[in-house]
């Protein structure tokens, strides 16, 4: 058998030995997406909340879970999503311009909450991974 490289990054490179097909069926199988989950439960939530604006806790409440499946490079995987359901959730991300108040209307520059979330679970934040840090 040879090696297959089924991921590249910008810092690494992943081969798999074995068949492809043996391949999909781990990256769907209920193994990982236990993983995803955690992550998502115990990493991902509590520094969302943690960075969440607290104006009102509506948007702090409004965070959710949500097993899913994605497509990456070709290839079907299991993973988690974090959400906000909160209404004004998008105002929060991205910002906007506030509405019924008088005069000119004022821009709210955006929280970006789940983008920060993303990045600081990724490691494109620049903070080292704490499991890695000596």
């Amino acid at each position: 058998m040879t090696l297959k490289l089924v991921y590249r990054s910008r810092n690494m490179s992943m081969y798999y030995k074995g068949s492809l097909r043996d391949f999909a069926e781990i990256a769907m199988s209920r193994q990982i997406l236990a993983a995803c989950l955690e992550i998502a439960y115990e990493d991902a939530l509590p520094y969302a909340i943690m960075i969440s604006p607290r104006h009102e806790f509506t948007y702090v409440r409004s965070f959710q879970v949500k097993p899913t499946t994605v497509m990456v490079r070709g290839m079907r995987r299991v993973a988690a999503r974090l959400i906000n359901t909160a209404p004004h959730a998008a105002l929060v991300e991205w910002g906007g311009k506030r509405r019924g108040s008088k005069g000119a209307p004022r821009y709210r520059p955006g929280q970006h909450v789940l983008g920060r979330t993303r990045d600081r679970i990724t490691g494109r934040d620049g903070m080292p991974d704490p499991d890695l840090a000596g």
